[in-house]
């Protein structure tokens, strides 16, 4: 697997590349890096790499800019940003865009990273088998597999876009599935409904946002997917049982 960082700032750079390193040291990888957009469009197009970490704010050519004109030419490289805060409003652009798959805040915890590119490793694997083995997707597996299979995929686009507009609808709709189908066998493996699931993601994930970082409720609650800071603070409470500030402070 090749990974390609792009990032200006030196000591983030390096601070990402030695994660990889500790954090996956079993991993086959080839790092790469470079300082910013225009130099990662270079690397990138020279070495396809599967995963690709940038920043926002670079100089000569931004992570957006690079993430816009790379999304197109690189159909099978997967992107995750990194950046401040305060940049957020910038990433909810190039969050549109399918392959990129999370926005993680400086400074970076290491679980995050290292569970968005699990996610990714998982959805390169599922790729390269349906190539390879293009009858495993079909009538050579049972159905039991079959639904195991969706369940892991809608569960992996759950923790993928659930800072997005997400549903049952929409994850059954890229599935090729009925969405009353998909609900029934969602629930009867994971024990919880479809929605219950994906606010539990959201929540753990607004948990760690509180811990880690100084951003405001509001932000934290467009991160996770709501519109509404009202309709998240009623969530929270409901799950964690006291208001975003109080478990912050706590």
């Amino acid at each position: 697997m090749q990974i390609l960082i792009v990032e200006d700032e030196k000591l983030t750079r390096e601070g990402i590349q030695n994660i990889l390193e500790v954090k996956l040291p079993l991993e086959k990888h080839q790092i790469l890096s470079a300082v910013n957009g225009a130099e990662g469009i270079e690397k990138a197009l020279a070495s396809k790499p599967d995963i690709i970490i940038t920043d926002i704010k670079m100089p000569e050519m931004n992570g957006i800019e690079m993430i816009r004109f790379l999304h197109r030419s690189l159909p099978s490289s997967h992107f995750i940003i990194v950046s401040c805060y305060s940049e957020f409003h910038y990433a909810q652009t190039a969050l549109k865009y399918k392959r990129v798959h999370d926005y993680l805040l400086k400074p970076i915890s290491w679980k995050s990273l290292v569970e968005v590119i699990r996610n990714i490793q998982a959805e390169l694997s599922d790729a390269e088998a349906s190539r390879v083995f293009p009858d495993s997707i079909g009538v050579s597996i049972s159905d039991e597999n079959k639904e195991g299979n969706a369940i892991e995929k809608a569960k992996r686009m759950i923790h993928d876009n659930y800072g997005q507009d997400i549903n049952l609808q929409i994850v059954a709709e890229r599935l090729y599935l009925n969405s009353s189908y998909l609900s029934t066998i969602f629930k009867s493996a994971t024990g919880q409904g479809f929605s219950d699931y994906l606010i539990e993601v959201r929540i753990k994930q607004s948990q760690r946002l509180l811990k880690e970082t100084e951003l405001y409720v509001y932000s934290i609650a467009q991160m996770v997917g709501y519109k509404s800071e009202k309709h998240f603070i009623n969530i929270f409470k409901k799950r964690v049982g006291c208001s975003p500030n109080k478990f912050r402070n706590a």
